[in-house]
């Protein structure tokens, strides 16, 4: 009896290629927004010695502040975070909300808020992001998130779960989440 390799080479085939493509579109990976207006960030853009200093400046004042306080006050009721981290997924989420005239978000506003943490039984400041629009309004949206979710019969979705939109908080504290100090922003270091 004469055997056939036809199903078990287009088997292989079609796993080589199933690997080459993944590995294609892994390193094709493109920015999600390449489209910069220089004229819409030549004025945000700062020397970073210049960045340095008011890092700096505030991490002094802070220690001041504190000493004056005999560090209870504002550690306990704003414990403020040298810095704050979030993902590019974060910011690319809150640029692709539309306002109510279907036009994609402007630009980010950062509000400082303050929380308490329960684990450390202390108040913090926080970051609160919000998308807005070309107006300079705040867009509050549902910032749903697709995931691969369980759905059970009978059970909403929690992205329906409260109706007036949402914002983004819980990024990760400065100085628990740091960079190494080669920049010099969080203390010494940094190119001289």
């Amino acid at each position: 009896m004469k055997r056939s390799f036809l199903p078990q080479t287009l088997s292989l085939f079609l796993i080589a290629l199933f690997i080459i493509t993944s590995c294609n579109n892994n390193q094709k990976q493109t920015p999600p927004y390449t489209g910069i207006n220089p004229d819409s960030v030549k004025n945000h853009i700062i020397n970073i010695d210049v960045a340095r200093s008011y890092t700096k400046s505030f991490r002094e004042e802070r220690t001041r502040l504190d000493s004056i306080t005999q560090g209870k006050f504002l550690s306990e009721q704003f414990n403020l975070a040298n810095a704050q981290s979030l993902n590019r997924d974060v910011f690319a989420l809150l640029l692709e909300q539309k306002d109510k005239e279907g036009n994609l978000a402007a630009g980010i506003r950062m509000y400082n808020g303050r929380k308490y943490n329960e684990a450390l039984k202390r108040y913090e400041v926080t970051v609160v992001l919000v998308p807005y629009d070309r107006k300079g309004n705040d867009i509050v949206n549902k910032l749903a998130v697709q995931t691969s979710a369980l759905k059970l019969p009978g059970i909403k979705s929690a992205n329906a779960q409260n109706g007036g939109g949402d914002a983004i908080d819980n990024a990760p504290r400065c100085p628990e989440a740091c960079d190494d100090g080669g920049s010099g922003l969080n203390g010494p270091g940094g190119p001289q």
